[in-house]
C-alpha cells in the first residue's frame, strides 16, 4: 500500500505539473500587431483638438460600422487584412467625408498557437475630403497616440 506521504508527494507534483504546463501557453492578446490606425482630429482654424460627432463612421465594401452616433477627439479605425488599401466614409448629417489609405501589409506566424498576425506598415495618404489631413506616423503601434491629425 502507498503511504500518505507518497500520496501527497504525487498529488503536488501533478499540480506542479499542471501548473507549469498551463503557463507556457501564449497570450495571443499580447503577440499580435495592432491593427488600427488612430485619427485624431482638430479644429481647422487654431489647431485645438476637437470633438466631433459623426452619425456613423464605415468602411467601403464592407459591413463594418465602426461608430454610430459618437462624440470624441479620437477614433480609430481598423484596416483590411485582406487588402493593402482601406476606404473609410464619415457620415455627419448631410455631409459624407473620405479618408482612404494604401498602406503595405506583411504576415507573419506568431506561434502555432495564436496563428497568423498581419504587421501594417508604409501607411500613406491616398484620397481625402477633409479640410486638411496630416499623416504624423505611418506605421501602426499602441505607443502611439495618433497615426493621422484631421483638421475639421
Amino acid at each position: 500500500m502507498i503511504s500518505a506521504r507518497v500520496r501527497l508527494l504525487v498529488v503536488f507534483s501533478l499540480f506542479g505539473l499542471l501548473c507549469y504546463a498551463c503557463n507556457n501557453i501564449p497570450d495571443c492578446r499580447n503577440e499580435i500587431a495592432p491593427n488600427a490606425v488612430k485619427l485624431k482630429f482638430y479644429d481647422s482654424t487654431d489647431s485645438t483638438s476637437l470633438e466631433v460627432n459623426f452619425d456613423s463612421i464605415k468602411a467601403v465594401n464592407t459591413d463594418s460600422v465602426f461608430y454610430q452616433d459618437t462624440l470624441l477627439s479620437y477614433y480609430e479605425l481598423i484596416l483590411d487584412p485582406t487588402s493593402t488599401t482601406s476606404t473609410f466614409l464619415f457620415y455627419k448629417s448631410d455631409q459624407v467625408d473620405k479618408l482612404e489609405l494604401n498602406y503595405s501589409k506583411n504576415i507573419a506566424i506568431i506561434s502555432e498557437e495564436c496563428g497568423p498576425s498581419v504587421t501594417f506598415s508604409e501607411i500613406a495618404l491616398s484620397d481625402y475630403s477633409f479640410d486638411s489631413v496630416a499623416l504624423i506616423n505611418d506605421f501602426l503601434d499602441q505607443s502611439l497616440s495618433e497615426n493621422i491629425e484631421v483638421y475639421y
